[in-house]
Order: structure tokens, then sequence, then C-alpha cells
């Protein structure tokens, strides 16, 4: 059965985006069957910041799990955040918390394997990889280049324009 794959979630700074945003990331990949679900998975949000911090605590949230002290009643102190997303995991997912330890640990090590595939970009990342993958059918060369400084690229038009002063009539 397939199911929705596409999920948009709007809120207000400071109401728990990111942590919904991880939770939810962390849900798809403990009630998949495979282990690399993470190639999967593309999260796309606003800034460099956001990813950071998305991947950071989407991997701190996976390394606490993978510790063996995740299972006590009473963590160490260290491990409190992530015991409650543990604990709020394992209840929505319905999961034994062994199993969810466990499959942290595989997890875990498949991303750290393999974390360019890893994927949480920005929205500029993403429309990048689409343009590059259809340059061809939108006439842009191969090679073209992104540039987000005014300054720059008008400084570029007036070179090309001025190369071309006498060649062109125009």
């Amino acid at each position: 059965m397939n199911t929705n794959s596409f999920t948009v979630y709007n809120a207000s700074a400071g109401s728990g985006k990111t942590f919904t945003l991880v939770k939810e990331y962390l849900k798809t990949l403990f009630s998949s069957h495979k282990i690399n679900k993470y190639k999967n998975i593309l999260a796309v949000t606003f800034t460099n910041k956001a990813v950071a911090e998305m991947k950071g605590r989407i991997l701190e949230n996976l390394k606490g799990f993978a510790d063996p002290e995740i299972l006590l009643l009473e963590p160490p102190e260290n491990l409190k955040d992530q015991h409650q997303m543990f604990t709020v995991i394992a209840s929505e997912l319905t999961l034994d918390t062994m199993q969810l330890h466990k499959k942290a640990i595989r997890i875990q090590d498949a991303i750290l394997n393999n974390y360019a595939a890893f994927d949480i970009v920005t929205i500029d990342t993403f429309t990048h990889r689409i343009i590059r993958t259809f340059a061809y059918d939108l006439k842009l060369p191969q090679n073209f280049e992104v540039a987000l400084d005014t300054e720059d690229v008008l400084q570029e038009a007036i070179a090309d324009v001025l190369v071309k002063v006498g060649e062109d009539k125009s």
C-alpha cells in the first residue's frame, strides 16, 4: 500500500517545527523495513542553518537511541531529550523499545557510512539540482553557474556588452 509521500508543515517561529520535522523524519525511518530508507527521503527547508540543525538533531537522536542507557527508565541527564523523542516514537509506532534501539544502531551506521545520501537541503539547492538535471531541455549550457551577487552579475553583463562593442551593430 502506497501512502502519501509528500507532506508540508507550515508553522510560525517557535512553534516546534523542528521537533515535529525530526520526529516525522525518524518515524519514517523506523516504520520502514529498509535500513536505507533515508536515501528515499528528501527534506527541503529554507536556510543552511535549518539544514544543519535538522541533520544535527536527527543524528543526535539516532546516537541517543543507539545508546544502551536509553532503555533505562531514568536515563542519564545527557539523554533526556532523546529519551523523550524515543518514547514518543516508540508509542506512536507501537514498537518495542528494544526493537527501536537495535534499529537505531543499524540506521545510524547506514547514514554515517553513506552521509552523502542523507538528503536534507535548502530550497535553492533543490531547485538548482532540478535545473541542472534539465539544463539541456532548458537550452542552458551544461556548465552554467548560479550567481547570487547582483553586483557581480551586473559587472559581468557590462563586460559582455563592452566586448561586443564594434562587433555587433545592435
